[in-house]
């Protein structure tokens, strides 16, 4: 008799063992950013910023910004933070005949949605007490997540020609 129980211990444990551990829930992944969403989105900061521009919107052109971001405009130093970039732009904005043109060339968003950079192409204008002023260019953004809308975290131009088609 002793054989006779032995199989049926063993499955009886197994069944105590498997009734004993914890179902674990599996949740869906999440799902996948809508991609052409979020570049149109891309693209709908940067018209928002020629529209600040041609405002002189000293707030709305910071407020394009995280707080900790990064800004290097040609023949300029870095700056950092939106104290910085608030009192660069507090000059930008006394400028008259302002004018602000961006292109957006390629966008590329990361996996998750929450990071994107933009290359494009700018031309700026103005009046100064010394004389017109124009400048033309390339620009790198980079850009987050924040609270649903993209905001910069860095902003690169380069004064130049655009770049060749390839």
């Amino acid at each position: 008799m002793k054989g006779y129980f032995r199989p049926f211990i063993l499955l009886s444990t197994v069944l105590m063992l498997m009734a004993s551990c914890e179902k674990v829930e599996t949740t869906p992944s999440a799902a996948k950013p809508d991609y052409e969403k979020l570049k149109a989105e891309a693209n709908d900061l940067l018209n928002y910023s020629m529209q600040v521009f041609a405002e002189k919107d000293l707030e709305g052109l910071v407020g394009r910004f995280t707080p900790d971001a990064s800004l290097k405009i040609p023949n300029n130093p870095l700056l950092t933070g939106t104290g910085a970039i608030r009192e660069f732009y507090s000059g930008t904005v006394q400028m008259e005949d302002l004018n602000l043109q961006i292109a957006m060339q390629q966008v590329e968003v990361a996996e998750a949605g929450d990071m994107a950079y933009v290359l494009g192409t700018f031309a700026i204008s103005f009046n100064t007490p010394g004389g017109p002023f124009s400048d033309s260019g390339n620009t790198l953004l980079v850009l987050v997540r924040e609270t649903g809308t993209w905001k910069i975290a860095a902003e690169y131009l380069s004064s130049g020609p655009p770049p060749s088609a390839q």
